[in-house]
């Protein structure tokens, strides 16, 4: 793991970074990105890199079952903030569909992410003051998951069905942001508790993370 101190054009740089250096490896880069306020004021800076966003496929690293209208959606976040500019010609997998519940949806979502590079290229993830990652929180049965690309989660209210990358695919990724900036989120970092979905994480991610804080 390395740390270095955050400032959104630097996240954004080093993931725009990342996805030249997978491009340069294989015809397309995948990468997936955090919803919620993580991502706010990185998605517009990152929008505006200068690469071959025709052949980088996009995801969501989790989303809260709601459609991409909804104020609350990551997708619409993703929508209205990434994938705008130069990054609109980027190829995008949402989680949501008119399946009847997260549960519903997972094999069709699981048949849409196989058009995608695999291990992910690039991994933006937020951390919640919990110790959560994505939408992978202390306790819930998701945590456990090791088959397949993606699980349903629980996570707090109002949100509460969700549908989150499992934490093997998101540990295996060959470069990985993590944003936890604050004194608060930073002191969760030192703790070390390893039962914390945060730190499960960062000892299976094989030192491929920076943390930004």
């Amino acid at each position: 793991m390395i740390s270095t101190s955050y400032s959104p054009q630097a996240l954004a740089d080093f993931l725009a970074e990342g996805l030249r250096q997978a491009l340069k490896r294989a015809p397309f880069a995948s990468l997936a990105v955090s919803g919620g306020n993580t991502p706010k004021a990185v998605f517009p800076l990152l929008a505006q890199a200068d690469l071959a966003w025709e052949r980088v496929w996009i995801t969501l690293t989790d989303e809260r079952w709601l459609p991409p209208g909804h104020e609350g959606s990551n997708e619409g976040l993703a929508r209205r903030l990434l994938l705008q500019g130069k990054a609109e010609r980027a190829r995008f997998i949402g989680f949501w569909s008119e399946a009847s519940s997260p549960e519903s949806a997972l094999p069709g979502l699981e048949y849409r992410l196989r058009q995608m590079p695999w291990p992910l290229d690039i991994v933006f993830l937020g951390m919640g003051p919990d110790g959560h990652i994505a939408s992978l929180f202390p306790g819930d049965p998701a945590l456990e998951v090791e088959t397949g690309r993606v699980t349903t989660a629980m996570g707090p209210p109002p949100y509460t069905d969700r549908i989150t990358l499992v934490l093997p695919e998101l540990a295996h990724a060959r470069r990985v942001a993590l944003l936890a900036n604050g004194p608060e989120k930073q002191a969760i970092l030192r703790q070390g508790n390893q039962t914390l979905p945060v730190h499960r994480f960062l000892a299976l991610s094989n030192e491929s993370a920076t943390v930004f804080g």
